[in-house]
């Protein structure tokens, strides 16, 4: 036991450190010990007291497709498949409600909503004279606009288990944040609507020249029935504003006094560990040069 005891001794002496030396070390250095946690808990609460709040506004929503159409389209498919693919027509679906959360992340839906709604003076507001609404230096391109929002502002989460979809905006403002959630997800319920109802025009549009070159009869019936089609397809698109993404949940203007951050608890924590990590690690350090 003695052995074991003076082994273990020998192998901290020969790290070069001991317990025992860090104690000693803290207990000659008690106002470094307590300071320099102190002081980085006043770096933490400078912080809180200075740094710009920053509020959180989400909108749950759940894309949405014509379930309906697409069972007809698959059965029409099944015998002419080829000809839905020419004239261009997309089974609703899976790969259609993919394409729809596609699009709500994309870079460009965020320049169409930058544009749209003349946010570059509000993203860049340090850089904007507002008296004499011009730029105080060179004024930031659309693709930095277009990042900031990307990586700081909006967030995309999907659940592939409840196939429910976030879409998180966080800004200094508690009712812009709020305002450009819902504004995000009518733009792409807009957008998205929009372009299924030029695709299907697009489609009879072929369909039609496809039936003026036809005698065969199961081929003109297929073709009717794919016009029928694309033209519900139209005509739900122009009666259903959530077209691609239907609110499950709308997005609530947040409490001006619950910002996500500063965190005043997490700050508080995270600073006083900093600073018993540093005293830890500096007498460490001096444990290891004091001679014995």
């Amino acid at each position: 036991m003695v052995a074991s005891s003076q082994l273990r001794e020998t192998s901290i002496d020969d790290a070069g450190l001991r317990i025992g030396d860090i104690i000693g070390f803290m207990r000659l250095h008690l106002l470094m010990v307590t300071g320099i946690p102190l002081v980085c808990v006043a770096i933490g609460v400078a912080v809180l007291l200075f740094s710009p709040p920053v509020y959180r506004s989400e909108v749950i929503i759940l894309p949405v497709s014509d379930d309906e159409a697409g069972s007809q389209l698959a059965r029409i498919a099944g015998q002419f498949g080829g000809l839905a693919s020419l004239a261009g027509i997309e089974m609703p679906g899976a790969s259609s409600t993919q394409g729809s959360l596609a699009r709500l992340r994309s870079k460009e839906i965020v320049a169409d909503f930058i544009a749209r709604n003349s946010l570059m003076p509000v993203l860049f507001a340090d850089d904007w004279n507002a008296e004499q609404k011009q730029w105080k230096d060179e004024p930031p391109t659309t693709e930095e606009a277009v990042k900031l929002f990307d990586e700081d502002i909006r967030t995309v989460f999907d659940d592939k288990d409840t196939g429910l979809v976030t879409l998180r905006i966080e800004w200094d403002d508690p009712a812009i944040a709020s305002a450009w959630a819902r504004s995000l997800v009518e733009l792409a319920n807009e957008d998205l609507r929009s372009k299924a109802i030029e695709e299907a025009r697009a489609s009879i549009a072929y369909l039609q020249n496809q039936l003026q070159t036809t005698t065969v009869v199961e081929l003109k019936e297929a073709i009717y029935r794919l016009m029928e089609s694309e033209t519900r397809k139209i005509m739900l698109a122009n009666v259903r504003p959530e077209y691609a993404f239907r609110v499950i949940d709308p997005a609530r203007t947040p409490d001006v006094d619950d910002p996500v951050w500063p965190d005043a608890i997490l700050l508080g924590v995270a600073s006083l560990l900093v600073g018993i990590g540093l005293v830890l690690v500096i007498a460490v350090m001096r444990a290891r040069q004091a001679p014995r």
